[in-house]
């Protein structure tokens, strides 16, 4: 396996484009207790990257129903 901390972020960003006809990649940095970075990107249509913004969601919050 190639290790990927040697590739940059902007091609990695690259190679998902390529592979997928939608992909969305939202991150987070903090920074201290007080400040936080975050960024959307997206690829392959709105409404295309909408859609998949709401199945992961219901994903997401189907892991955390009480069971």
């Amino acid at each position: 396996m190639n290790d990927l901390s040697l590739v940059s972020l902007d091609a990695i960003w690259e190679e998902l484009k390529n592979r997928f006809d939608g992909v969305i990649l939202c991150t987070v940095k903090n920074r201290d207790n007080v400040h936080e970075e975050r960024q959307l990107s997206f690829s392959g249509g709105k409404f295309t990257c909408i859609g998949l913004a709401e199945f992961a969601k219901y994903k997401l919050l189907q892991e955390v129903e009480i069971k």
